[in-house]
């Protein structure tokens, strides 16, 4: 944002300060926006806001801003104008596929929250019931040691983590099988290696749109500081 504030004295002819202040109003505003849009995807990734609603606000108010951003002040020389436009352009492009990578956040995090609350709860279960039922110390076992794994990964995204639980889940895979229970049990424990994939996977993803959605720089239309959201 300095460089466009220093671009714009250069380019000053006749000084309306009205005009000044409300341009430069804005452009502070879409970076207090874009932090408000970070932080709240990091609370919303470990279930510190319940709702997406500031989100969304958020992201209609930089849109509105950005429209807003066409109206250049008229000091603005004939240049500055045309260069202002092509950096509010890139900005607006950026903030679509800012969109776009939100939409995917939520669905993922909403399939994480999911299993995240029912995936412990069942494998808790068959774990306490192992020596009384059919499912086989093997199985208890397996099902016990990847819980806490796929948990901690949920904190830490872990690549050492990462293939462990991947190994653990083909093993639970091709033993669950032998330990088919006729009143189904079975069923229960394919539903525990679904809800760990489930993780597994919305954990990947999640953190990968939570990187993307992370600014590298600023958010201001300057043609120096737009967000690099890939």
């Amino acid at each position: 944002m300095i460089l466009l504030l220093a671009f714009l004295f250069l380019k000053t002819q006749s000084l309306d300060y009205a005009e000044h202040y409300k341009f430069i109003n804005n452009l502070s505003r879409i970076n207090e926006l874009h932090s408000s849009v970070d932080q709240d995807t990091l609370k919303l990734r470990y279930d510190l806001l319940s709702h997406y609603d500031s989100l969304s606000n958020e992201l209609l108010e930089l849109k509105k801003i950005y429209k807003d951003l066409r109206e250049i002040p008229t000091f603005i020389s004939k240049n500055g104008k045309i260069e202002i436009n092509k950096s509010i352009d890139a900005n607006i492009e950026l903030l679509s596929k800012k969109e776009q990578l939100t939409e995917r956040f939520k669905s993922q995090n909403a399939i994480l929250r999911n299993s995240l609350y029912n995936f412990p709860r069942m494998a808790t279960k068959l774990v306490e019931e192992a020596p009384s039922r059919t499912i086989g110390l093997e199985l208890a076992t397996l099902i016990h040691d990847l819980l806490p794994d796929v948990l901690l990964y949920n904190l830490t995204s872990s690549k050492e983590l990462a293939p462990k639980i991947q190994w653990q889940i083909s093993r639970l895979l091709r033993v669950k099988g032998q330990y088919a229970a006729a009143d189904g049990n079975a069923n229960r424990v394919h539903y525990v290696i679904l809800r760990g994939r489930h993780l597994e996977d919305s954990i990947v993803v999640g953190w990968q749109e939570k990187r993307a959605l992370q600014p590298t720089s600023g958010g201001a239309p300057d043609g120096h500081g737009s967000r690099d959201l890939l």
